[in-house]
């Protein structure tokens, strides 16, 4: 079997490029061929990151600047399409929605069939609606959700993010005093400049937790002069990208993302696999993390730092119950997300996908009147 998987960059601060290396690394041993295609789209996020193709063997990634508009496109189109055909791939898994598109768009010509797999929620598009694989796949309910709204997929199937789950056979132990961690891109959406302002609110209030931010972005400067305009200095720490992150999360109490938005995020099942809980916001892909029968305040409300400081001094208060959280979070994900349960989801997919090709059903059943011109998101 021969996979090309399609995306836009290979970032290693990328949420969905992090979620393709592990999906890559699940299929180890067993026959199936990945190669893959991105375009390093230098725009992402506002911030240069660093693109990492190292895990990837030699010779099965390509460049295309399928991101261009006008006839620059229908010559990358072209050219890719041309590559698939001389590579001998039987499906294209793209992650990312212009390029699911395009592939299906071209679908005909390379005899191809495309699977899209979403990592987050937009907003209704015609052209999405009109253009998107009839195969897709979501990361969380709310994603499966927004591809059931959004798009005229006849296949939408629920595959989490992957990760493998150590063993827990005892409740994690904890760092006195408490120590919390939060990981993520230094961006707006991801809430950080909030979650400055809970903490001095907890300081205000006696309290002498430590924080680490750990991530890279266009907001550093403006963090780092928060932290010290604020006085906190010497409690809340920002380090830059760790590639061993969940190092930082075996030593942390618990773990705390207070994004705007999110698909599935990677850092709530890394915690849940290390037996740590994490307080998070209430949108679409956090909610899917949270067990019901946590014990302690959750899902607070984006944007709202008084909120979340009352959230997070319920945590620091009860160290017992934080670490009891933590065991529900492992038994809550590891059931979805363990790299076994994940690679035999795509593996199941994929050969699905296949079959049906085979068969002779039609890659794409609609009439397009739509040209590549407008495939500008």
């Amino acid at each position: 079997m021969k996979i090309c998987v399609l995306h836009n960059n290979f970032y290693r601060s990328s949420g969905s490029a992090i979620v393709i290396r592990r999906i890559f690394e699940s299929f180890e041993g067993h026959p199936v061929s990945f190669y893959f295609a991105g375009c390093r789209d230098q725009a992402w996020g506002g911030h240069t990151a660093e693109q990492d193709t190292s895990w990837m063997p030699p010779g099965v990634y390509q460049e295309f600047n399928l991101m261009r508009t006008g006839p620059a496109l229908a010559s990358e189109l072209a050219r890719f399409a041309n590559w698939l055909k001389k590579t001998g791939v039987q499906i294209v898994h793209a992650h990312h929605r212009r390029l699911a598109m395009l592939a299906n768009l071209i679908s005909p010509v390379t005899g191809i069939p495309v699977i899209y797999t979403g990592h987050n929620t937009f907003e209704w598009s015609r052209i999405f609606w009109l253009l998107a694989p009839k195969n897709t796949t979501g990361v969380s309910s709310s994603v499966v959700a927004y591809l059931r709204r959004a798009t005229r997929a006849r296949n939408v199937e629920l595959i989490w993010n992957p990760l493998a789950f150590e063993p827990m056979h005892a409740e994690p132990s904890t760092s006195d005093p408490a120590s919390v961690i939060s990981v993520g891109r230094l961006e707006p959406v991801k809430g950080h400049v909030h979650l400055i302002e809970a903490w001095k609110i907890l300081k205000n209030s006696g309290r002498r937790a430590s924080l680490t931010i750990i991530g890279e972005g266009r907001l550093r400067a403006d963090l780092a002069a928060k932290i010290s305009a604020d006085g906190l200095q010497d409690l809340v720490t920002l380090e830059h990208y760790k590639p061993n992150v969940q190092d930082y999360l075996r030593r942390s109490s618990f773990n705390v993302l207070v994004s705007e938005t999110e698909g599935f995020p990677n850092v709530v099942v890394e915690a849940a696999a290390v037996g740590r809980a994490s307080l998070v916001t209430d949108v679409d892909g956090s909610r899917d993390c949270i067990s019901p029968n946590t014990n302690l305040p959750n899902l607070v409300p984006f944007g709202n730092p008084e909120v979340l400081a009352r959230a997070l001094a319920a945590w620091l208060d009860d160290p017992v119950k934080t670490r009891a959280e933590g065991r529900l979070f492992y038994d809550f994900l590891k059931n979805r997300c363990d790299t076994q349960v994940v690679r035999e989801s795509y593996q199941r997919t994929y050969g699905r996908v296949i079959q049906r090709r085979h068969t002779g059903e039609p890659l794409i059943s609609i009439e397009r009147k739509t040209g590549v011109n407008a495939l500008r998101e």
